[in-house]
This record gives structure tokens, C-alpha cells and sequence, in this order.
């Protein structure tokens, strides 16, 4: 698709004339595989299981005013992807027992488009060549900052259910855990800003950076009933939850202007222990 007050302009960095060219283009696609199986394992056991692998490419990740050739940015995923396992007996005409796994992962990383633009940290070009944005045209040049964002989600659950008819009981559990990773890094730790091409002012940053927020479990134990007596339905229920997290201790480079930062692991962000109980009562 067309983005608006883009352009493949000669003159971008040179001249702080309005733009004019071809107008860029946010190239992108999704491919998506997936696969499904069923084992019947028994007359009475059943296994089935799926993933779905999705590769994404956005060839010019940009804004209004963003020069497409210098300073878009390349969005791609080396692990996307979500499955799931799910296994499930039939003991007895009333008797159910289910049990899964399914995971979740979206890592994907944007760096510029333009690989004439040196990434090696402390170079001359490399600290030339910073982010440049006029802030009365809106214009946007030069290089991207590169980022990773990484969440991945992992389940696992397990329950029982005994139906009657006129009372059906289930219990049983689900956790759920998983890291959640950042990086950013950027030409020269610093952002340079001008008004209609006259230097202006920098924004500095405390590039490489590195973090992770971790979600240890979310793990809950449930048990529900539902009982009809006549026209009257009962229907308690009692969740025991559980959910701690923390931020990860990490270490991030030394940058222009920051040093070598270490952090520590702080857990417990959140840790919450709670008892969720339900009642309902239904007359037809």
C-alpha cells in the first residue's frame, strides 16, 4: 500500500525543500502452513494436535514524512508460530478426562532497509549516520533504530468432568508461564532533530539495550458444579489463582552515553494469591 507524504526523493539529507518522487510503498505479505493430525488411540483415547507457522514480511515500515530509502524499516519474524496438543479419554458414558499444551510465539525484529547505512558501533560513518528528523516539515532520514520484541506463551492444562444430566462436576488446573525479551540500538545513541533545516536540538539514548519481563506461572486449580433439581439449577464454582512475575537481571552494552548497565532480577512483580468463589441460582 501507498503511505502517504512518502518519497523516493535524490534529495533527502541534502535539501530541506518539500519532497518530491515516486511515493513509497509498505510492502508486505503473510504466509501461513499449518498442519493438523488426529490419532484415534483407542476406542476410547483420542490425541490430536496442530501448528501453525506464519512467516510476515513488511519490506517498509514507515510513517508519513519517513524517506523509504534510508530511513524505513525491515519487519521480519525468524519464530511465529502457535500449536497446540490435546489429549482426551472417554473412561464411561459420564466420565471425561482432558488434557493439553499450546504455546504461542511471536518474535520479530525491524532494522533499516538500507544496507549502505554501517551498523558497526563507534565507526565514523556509524555515528554520521543518526536518525535525522525535521520537526516543522515532518520529515523523517537516515537510520531506523533496530528492535526485537519477543513474547512467547506457554500453556498447560488439565481437567476432569462428570456428567449425569441433572449434575455435571468438573475440576481441574491450567498454567500458563513465559519470557517477554526487548532490544533496541540506534546509529550514534541519538536522534537529531532540526526546524525547517537549521540544527535544533538531539534526543540521546542509552542504547544497546537489552530487557525481559517474565511471566513465572499464572496457575490456577478450579472445581465447578452444576446441579438441576426440578425446575431449580444450582450452579457453585471455586477458583484458586495464582500469578507471579518479575523482571528478568539482564546486561546491555556500554553506549555513547551510558556505560555497561547490569540489572538485577526483581521478582515477585506481581505475586497474587487469591480465591475466587461463584454462586448462581436459576429457576425456570
Amino acid at each position: 500500500a501507498t503511505v502517504a507524504d512518502t518519497f523516493y526523493s535524490p534529495d533527502y539529507g541534502k535539501s530541506f525543500a518539500p519532497k518530491s518522487g515516486p511515493p513509497g510503498i509498505d510492502d508486505q505479505y503473510i504466509r501461513s502452513a499449518l498442519v493438523r493430525m488426529t490419532w484415534q488411540m483407542t476406542s476410547k483415547m483420542k490425541l490430536t494436535a496442530y501448528n501453525d507457522q506464519i512467516d510476515k514480511y513488511r519490506g517498509h515500515n514507515m510513517s508519513a514524512g519517513t524517506d523509504p530509502a534510508t530511513a524505513a524499516r525491515n519487519w521480519y519474524t525468524p519464530h511465529y508460530y502457535t500449536g497446540a496438543v490435546k489429549w482426551t479419554m472417554t473412561a464411561s458414558d459420564k466420565l471425561l478426562f482432558e488434557a493439553g499444551y499450546s504455546t504461542n510465539v511471536e518474535i520479530y525484529t525491524n532494522h533499516s532497509v538500507d544496507p549502505t547505512i554501517p551498523k558497526q558501533r563507534g565507526s565514523a560513518a556509524w555515528y554520521a549516520t543518526p536518525v535525522k528528523t525535521d520537526i516543522d516539515l515532518g520529515t523523517t532520514w537516515y537510520a531506523a533504530a533496530d528492535t526485537s520484541t519477543g513474547p512467547e506463551r506457554y500453556v498447560t492444562q488439565a481437567s476432569a468432568t462428570y456428567v449425569t444430566g441433572t449434575h455435571n462436576i468438573k475440576g481441574g488446573f491450567q498454567r500458563t508461564w513465559g519470557p517477554f525479551n526487548h532490544t533496541e540500538d540506534r546509529n550514534a545513541d541519538l536522534v537529531q532533530r532540526y526546524r525547517s533545516g537549521v540544527p535544533d536540538s538531539v534526543t540521546v539514548y542509552n542504547t544497546p539495550r537489552w530487557w525481559q519481563g517474565r511471566l513465572n506461572y499464572d496457575l490456577g486449580f478450579y472445581i465447578q458444579d452444576s446441579w438441576t433439581i426440578k425446575r431449580l439449577t444450582i450452579n457453585p464454582g471455586l477458583r484458586w489463582e495464582i500469578m507471579d512475575g518479575q523482571n528478568t537481571g539482564t546486561v546491555s552494552g556500554g553506549g555513547r552515553f551510558v556505560p555497561e548497565r547490569r540489572t538485577e532480577t526483581v521478582k515477585n512483580l506481581p505475586h497474587w494469591n487469591d480465591l475466587a468463589p461463584r454462586f448462581g441460582l436459576v429457576y425456570d
